[in-house]
């Protein structure tokens, strides 16, 4: 699936059903990663995995991004999605986001 946030044209997929989690994937990477895991938890849980700019399927940023514009574009996408009090999981540069929002 894809969404457009800030201009950007963004991938991210989406499974399952109930209390929402949110996984972030490491640097030059993408929710690929979370393929286990995502058919583990979309049993029980609403779980969405987005591609940061630059990454798989999603458009680049046209400047480059400090973190507080990782945290932003994340809030971005969680307000469109309507993600609200996710779980959110992050690996690598994706768990540098995770604590800078929390």
């Amino acid at each position: 699936m894809n969404i457009d946030i800030d201009g950007l044209n963004i991938e991210y997929t989406e499974e399952g059903t109930g209390y929402p989690v949110l996984l972030l994937h490491g640097w030059n990477s993408s929710f690929a990663v979370y393929g286990g895991i995502i058919n583990l938890l979309k049993s029980r849980y609403r779980v969405v995995a987005v591609n940061f700019p630059g990454c798989a399927g999603s458009e680049a940023m046209h400047t480059p991004w400090n973190l507080e514009d990782y945290c932003n574009f994340v809030l971005k996408f969680m307000e469109k999605l309507n993600i609200e009090n996710p779980i959110v999981f992050g690996h690598s540069h994706g768990g540098r986001v995770t604590l800078k929002m929390a």
